[in-house]
C-alpha cells in the first residue's frame, strides 16, 4: 500500500517516477516524510530540504506557459510541514513563531512563487 503513495526516497526519486502519471494527467502533491523538528539544527536542514526539492520540483515542470487561470493548479506542489521548520510549533507559542518561523516560511513561499 505504501508503495502506492511513497514515490521515492528522494524528491528525484519521486519526480522519475511520476514522470509517466503526469504524462497522463495526474497531478502531483509531494510531502515529504519524517516531519517533526527537535532542534534548530533539525530545522534548519528541513527547510533546506524544502529548497532543494521546490527547486527540484519547479526544474521538473518547467517553466509556466501559460496565462490560464488555472494555471498554477495543473502543476505539482509540495506539502510545507511547520512542524519540521520549527522545533517548538506549539499552541501558545504564536508570538515566538512569528518571528522565528516566518523568515524561513517566507523565503520557502517566495521560493516556490518565483
Amino acid at each position: 500500500m505504501g508503495d502506492q503513495f511513497v514515490f521515492g526516497r528522494s524528491i528525484q526519486d519521486a519526480l522519475k517516477r511520476a514522470e509517466g502519471f503526469e504524462k497522463r494527467g495526474y497531478l502531483m502533491s509531494y510531502d515529504m516524510l519524517g516531519e517533526s523538528a527537535r532542534t534548530h539544527a533539525d530545522a534548519d536542514r528541513y527547510a533546506t530540504r524544502y529548497m532543494e526539492a521546490l527547486r527540484a520540483i519547479a526544474r521538473a515542470a518547467g517553466p509556466l506557459m501559460t496565462k490560464h487561470p488555472d494555471a498554477l493548479m495543473r502543476r505539482p506542489g509540495i506539502s510545507i510541514k511547520l512542524s519540521a521548520l520549527h522545533p517548538r510549533f506549539e499552541p501558545g507559542k504564536e508570538f515566538r513563531l512569528a518571528s522565528e518561523l516566518m523568515p524561513t516560511l517566507t523565503k520557502l513561499l517566495r521560493a516556490a512563487c518565483a
